[in-house]
């Protein structure tokens, strides 16, 4: 299967689909009335988004997304709500709710919706819904887009394909047979379910490998908990637990089934990138930043419910041809410290300007 076997009808009608179930699931489930635009229709290639975005990822003979696109205010009047909160801890909460309801809605579409596309191209495996809030960027080539029109405001639904999925489908056959086999137990981290140390001891060779055989993109991201030795220290291992097993969380519902989320030790976790530039790499630590804003850590003391300040620090960095997985790892974990050294929860990448440097701090 390649993305030309893919009919462009069959696209647009999923699409379409897709709108109509989303629009039939608000109604029935929040008593909103909202229809498919029909004249609201766009084919042209879908890269952006902003507002509340929930995504699903899809993944077998096909890659891609289901995705929904709205205001925060559209999502506040769903949920009855006259204002956005100010608040900052009311605004979290209101956005957990938010991303509750539409996680659910959305995963209902995509369920009635997946069954048609899997009757062309057959088992299609799909992930759980993620919320993102703010600015977001998708590199996709192919897509469909219809707005649901309501008395809440409007919603685009989207329908992406994922053409570079495809490729990496097409040419990693052999490691992605490698990996199946690798997913017993032992290369399994059991507090994060991310794969562990010695997994990516075994297979990150092989990418470079890979990479150089092929003349191919490879990107790895190092990622550190900010100050996680005051979680411990404050709260207790337990807590520290829960904020690991949070962004690695985080890391499963933001990243590409291709993509390889790795438990390096301790509070370092990696991910290794096949197919993606430097700057797709660093678009995607973004992803992860702004996942687990959106995804705060609530925990119990004193009988108050109490949300963690949870941040990251993030090196980005894209393989050069010629190199060894040792000294590739080297350049990037320098951009994790300078990361650290700047003044920590933000992304440094090998690819930025000088002097620039992406950083999440209020």
């Amino acid at each position: 299967m390649s993305i030309v076997d893919v009919d462009i009808r069959q696209v647009s009608d999923n699409a379409l689909l897709f709108a109509s179930h989303f629009a039939q699931a608000i109604r029935d489930s929040l008593g909103h009335s909202y229809v498919v635009n029909r004249q609201n229709f766009s084919e042209e290639p879908f890269a952006h988004a902003n507002g509340l975005v929930v995504t699903v990822r899809f993944g077998g003979s096909v890659q891609g997304d289901y995705m929904i696109e709205m205001a925060e205010e559209t999502a506040a009047a769903l949920l009855d709500e006259t204002d956005i909160p100010l608040d900052q801890y009311e605004r979290n909460g209101f956005r957990i709710e938010a991303v509750d309801m539409l996680t659910r809605l959305v995963n209902t579409a995509v369920g009635q919706a997946v069954q048609r596309l899997e009757e062309n191209h057959g088992i299609i495996s799909f992930d759980p819904a993620a919320a993102f809030f703010g600015e977001m960027f998708f590199p996709k080539v192919l897509s469909r887009r219809f707005t649901i029109s309501g008395d809440c405001g409007p919603i685009t639904c989207i329908l992406s394909l994922n053409m570079g999925g495809l490729r990496i489908a097409r040419r990693l056959d052999e490691m992605q047979g490698f990996l199946e086999d690798r997913t017993q137990q032992a290369y399994r981290d059991k507090l994060t379910q991310l794969h562990n140390r010695a997994f990516y001891d075994e297979v990150f060779v092989k990418y470079i490998h890979e990479a150089d055989r092929y003349d191919s993109e490879l990107s790895l991201i190092v990622i550190d908990v900010d100050f996680f030795k005051r979680f411990n220290d404050e709260y207790g291992h337990v807590v520290g637990d829960t904020v690991l097993a949070s962004v690695a969380g985080v890391l499963r519902s933001v990243l590409r089934k291709s993509d390889v989320p790795v438990r390096y030790g301790g509070d370092e976790m990696l991910v290794i990138l096949p197919e993606t530039n430097c700057v797709s790499a660093k678009r995607a630590a973004e992803r992860i930043a702004e996942g687990l804003a959106a995804n705060p850590v609530f925990i119990a003391k004193g009988g108050e419910r109490i949300m963690l300040e949870v941040t990251l620090s993030i090196g980005v960095g894209q393989f050069e041809h010629g190199e060894n997985g040792d000294s590739f790892f080297k350049r990037v974990d320098a951009m994790l410290y300078c990361a650290k050294e700047t003044g920590r929860d933000r992304i440094v990448a090998t690819c930025d300007e000088p002097s620039k440097s992406s950083g999440f701090a209020e």
